[in-house]
């Protein structure tokens, strides 16, 4: 079974680009417990991001950026770690519920900077999608994400990745599935059926 599934999802003009970010999470946020990340490529997409999601009633919020102490980027890591063993508990007993009373997704959001990194010996987040706010602009920098975000998804469980583009974007792309030998395909609409 393939553990990987790549989407891109392209809008017209950059001005619409948070408007079909929020969309996308009205339905992905309905998904309890989901564990999420998203990756922007700049400290100002990353604040952008987190004042628009900071009341957003369907998820969990937390900002991991370098302006953090190490003892609070630690407890969000963690936090998120949790989130995500609670994630995989639940698929394993069949609980996996689309209804909760409190949050229905974990959301992290983190720039490049901030990522967990195998040189010093962090493990990856292991999310069950992630969503490329900004498109990173080499495909070392998009197989770091996979590798910090995703880390190695088990038999029987599925990572999607998905990212997001802006018109002039799909050469960018384009060069990252050649570099990377895979194929990003367009997001289905019924994108909330895969998770």
């Amino acid at each position: 079974m393939e553990t990987l599934k790549q989407y891109y999802l392209a809008v017209d003009r950059q001005q619409l680009k948070m408007g079909t970010l929020v969309d996308l999470m009205k339905v992905l946020g309905r998904k309890q417990g989901l564990p999420l990340i998203m990756c922007c490529s700049s400290r100002d997409s990353l604040d952008a991001v987190c004042s628009q999601f900071s009341s957003f009633q369907h998820v969990s919020l937390s900002c991991l950026h370098s302006d953090l102490s190490e003892v609070e980027r630690f407890s969000i890591l963690e936090r998120f770690q949790k989130a995500v063993a609670e994630w995989n508990k639940s698929l394993e007993e069949g609980n996996a519920s689309t209804e909760t009373q409190e949050f229905h997704s974990h959301l992290l959001v983190v720039t490049d900077a901030c990522l967990p990194s195998q040189a010093l010996a962090e493990s990856p987040l292991s999310a069950r999608l992630l969503i490329n706010y900004d498109l990173p602009l080499k495909k070392e920098a998009y197989q770091r994400r996979l590798a910090a975000c995703l880390g190695h998804p088990t038999v029987g469980s599925l990572g999607i990745v998905i990212s997001m583009l802006v018109g002039g974007e799909v050469t960018l792309l384009r060069n990252i599935e050649e570099g990377c030998g895979i194929i990003i395909e367009e997001m289905p609409i019924q994108i909330f059926e895969l998770l």
